[in-house]
């Protein structure tokens, strides 16, 4: 069995070793520089979304991940169904409305 762990911006999507290794380097690299430039708060370092986002659309081209992708895109399309018929019977709005723009976003990968 492979080791896998979670994207640091995108836990959903499980990357193997080499790949997770990757992306956490580009991490902690934009995390020291702002350390250094004095600008880093907390959380995720400035830009580190958008660096990530540019890599999974890159990762989204292999099969392994691809497969990844389009699994987490049906249980959500399994959950905005949910929150749906809940929405109908409750006040979730805010919530299905940033599940369907998560999901627009990964949708725009494939």
């Amino acid at each position: 069995m492979r080791f896998c762990k979670n994207h640091p911006c995108f836990g959903w999507l499980s990357l193997d070793a080499q790949d997770y290794r990757f992306v956490y380097n580009k991490l902690i690299e934009m995390r020291d520089q702002q350390m250094k430039d004095k600008t880093y708060t907390s959380g995720l370092p400035e830009g580190y979304k958008d660096w990530a986002y540019e890599h999974l659309k890159e990762l989204a081209k292999q099969p392994t991940y691809k497969k990844r992708i389009e699994e987490h895109l049906s249980q959500l399309d399994l959950t905005i169904a949910n929150r749906e018929k809940e929405l109908q019977q409750t006040y979730l709005h805010e919530q299905l409305v940033e599940m369907q723009s998560r999901r627009e976003l990964i949708s725009a990968l494939l």
